[in-house]
């Protein structure tokens, strides 16, 4: 198993004592208890143990050009000490509704340093900014709390008039025609939000009052503080896209687990993330049949995005016709996926999904099996990814062999280029010595002498009537080189 599906198996595996949790919380729900209470800052505690434990294993085990972006931003070079760590994981501000931020986000705000971001450019790209004050969050938090105030009061009268489980009522299910049906299960399911709205808000709100969350100033100079914030309600209200819908809800749990599983899964990242989540949520049947349609929903709308939405760009009047049509699917998809997940128990699931006879699973299959599914910008860049890396490493093997042989060529061409001019030169220089030996003794037989050449080069010594003593000694080197080559 590689590295990347071990890390998720790991991550998996750390969500047991939230499975312990959450089944001793449905035994005393049962009795009407109210074990519940401990579930919620387990789940956070979970993340934040599984997002510090990878951006330490990114930082400090991990090669910079294997990371993406974000995962090189978020590393942690150095490891933490221990009141980092349980100050980190169990601050007052986020122990019981989170939401989850990143260590190094919590470290700048624990230690005071002010390095924000801000989109001045046209561009909208972020520029650092440096020791500057942040601003007072009275204002956001003001308008956070009355946000939570309006959900709370929109949960208590409104939401209790539109029950999810009237959608399984046997009555209303056979005397309700198909528009009603679907415009029931849209109103009671958005009645069903104000809830989440109400404890994610004032999560956000708790966090701004103590000086957390501040993320900037966006183009136009006003402070931003929503860099933890957990949802966006008009975004999610006004999805046309199954993604814009989960970009904007529960915003740092979808982080969490891009960060810690989609990005790190070798197959099926989708698959694979929708099931984290479940195991996260906890052990009731809703959940896992909740996660494992959106796995169906996802795909299915991905691939009908990539194969019309570019028909229906311009004109406007065009566009706003998709739009309202997308807007419309969006909404009823989301609340037949999630509706288990409000009701938790099996029975009541698929008696829910018997009633509409299954048909956007159904619609779901059939669209994945027709239209072609391209592969998701992530696939590509992370494959890119991993080609520029490997061939990067293939050249600079490349170049160092490359290096290491033109030296090495250099190096034996230099000593055959050396041994051939000194063959070169003893060749010629015996030829020479050769020659002249050969000229006096041509002489010597002419003239009658039967003695032999060499000693006639003894008798031709120092002192001799035949020349100088170099002469000699260069005569003698001859025959010796002589003697070698006739050997």
């Amino acid at each position: 198993m590689k590295r990347s599906q071990n890390d998720v198996v790991v991550t998996q595996l750390s969500d047991g004592p939230i499975q312990g949790c959450s089944c001793k919380f449905r035994v005393e729900r049962e009795k009407g208890g109210e074990a519940g209470l401990v579930v919620c800052p387990m789940m956070i505690i979970t993340q934040k143990i599984t997002s510090l434990a990878f951006e330490i294993h990114d930082g400090m085990f991990r090669k910079d050009e294997e990371l993406t972006p974000s995962q090189r931003g978020l590393a942690v070079r150095r490891m933490p000490s221990l009141l980092e760590y349980v100050s980190y994981t169990c601050n007052f501000m986020g122990i019981l509704a989170g939401p989850l931020c990143s260590y190094k986000d919590y470290i700048t705000f624990i230690e005071g340093r002010t390095s924000h971001t801000s989109q001045s450019r046209e561009n909208g790209k972020e520029e650092q900014q440096h020791e500057r004050a942040d601003p007072s969050p009275n204002a956001a938090v003001t308008e956070k709390l009355l946000v939570c105030g309006l959900s709370l009061l929109f949960h208590l009268t409104i939401s209790n008039l539109l029950p999810v489980e009237y959608n399984i009522d046997e009555h209303f299910q056979a005397t309700a025609s198909w528009p009603a049906k679907a415009t029931y299960l849209y109103i009671s399911l958005l009645a069903a939000r104000p809830k989440y709205y109400f404890a994610w808000t004032l999560a956000d709100a708790i966090n701004n009052a103590a000086g957390f969350g501040f993320r900037g100033y966006d183009r136009n100079g006003v402070a931003r503080w929503d860099l933890i914030s957990n949802l966006r309600i008009q975004q999610i209200e006004m999805s046309t896209s199954f993604k814009m819908f989960l970009d904007n809800w529960n915003i740092q749990t979808a982080l969490w687990l891009k960060r810690v599983c989609y990005e790190r899964a070798t197959f099926s990242p989708t698959t694979q993330t929708f099931f984290l989540s479940a195991v996260w949520h906890g052990v009731y049947p809703g959940y896992y049949l909740t996660f494992l349609t959106g796995v169906l929903m996802t795909l299915a709308a991905r691939a009908v995005r990539s194969n019309f939405r570019h028909y229906f760009i311009e004109p406007p009047q065009l566009k706003l016709f998709y739009d309202i049509l997308t807007w419309a699917a969006t909404q009823i998809t989301i609340s037949y996926t999630v509706v288990p997940f409000v009701l938790l128990s099996i029975k009541p699931s698929f008696t829910f999904y018997s009633s509409w006879y299954y048909c956007l699973h159904i619609c779901s299959i059939l669209v994945l099996l027709l239209l072609p599914v391209k592969k998701s910008q992530r696939g590509k860049s992370t494959q890119e990814n991993v080609q520029l890396s490997r061939a990067k490493k293939f050249d600079e093997r490349e170049n160092s062999l490359g290096q290491n042989s033109f030296s090495t060529t250099n190096n034996v061409c230099n000593q055959n280029q050396d041994t051939a001019s000194r063959h070169s030169s003893l060749t010629h220089y015996l030829e020479d010595g050769l020659g002249s030996l050969n000229e006096k003794r041509n002489g010597r037989l002419g003239s009658g002498s039967s003695r032999n050449p060499f000693s006639q080069i003894g008798e031709r010594g120092p002192g001799g009537d035949g020349g100088s003593s170099e002469s000699w000694k260069e005569e003698v080197q001859k025959q010796r080189a002589l003697e070698i080559m006739e050997n």
